[in-house]
């Protein structure tokens, strides 16, 4: 199967041969031995599961873990604050210093 040693070994090969087509033909067989894992999962005699491509539990799904958990992203309660609004608030607040109020 692919596991630590086999990534360890896929990125020292990808470090060692840096043309395309060796590292190309690096992931090939990491892909091959992917594929042959999955494909074995698949053929288990008496199961109805099909391994890597069979459905997922009601643990697994995403589809109603919406209504399970209500982790929500909650609204920012504050108001947002542009450059440009405190760039103007400035200006309003400079000039309201500069100028009597009865005269603007």
């Amino acid at each position: 199967g692919i596991g630590p040693a086999s990534v360890i070994k896929l990125e020292t090969d990808m470090n060692r041969k840096r043309s395309a087509k060796d590292q190309k033909d690096f992931l090939r067989d990491l892909l091959r031995v992917a594929a042959e894992n999955s494909k074995g999962l698949e053929n288990v005699a008496g199961r109805q599961e099909n391994g890597v491509f069979d459905r997922a539990g009601s643990q697994e799904a995403l589809l109603h873990q919406k209504s399970k958990n209500n982790l929500a992203v909650q609204d920012i309660p504050e108001k947002l604050v542009t450059h440009s609004m405190v760039v103007k608030k400035h200006q309003k607040h400079v000039k309201a210093q500069e100028e009597p109020e009865g005269l603007a």
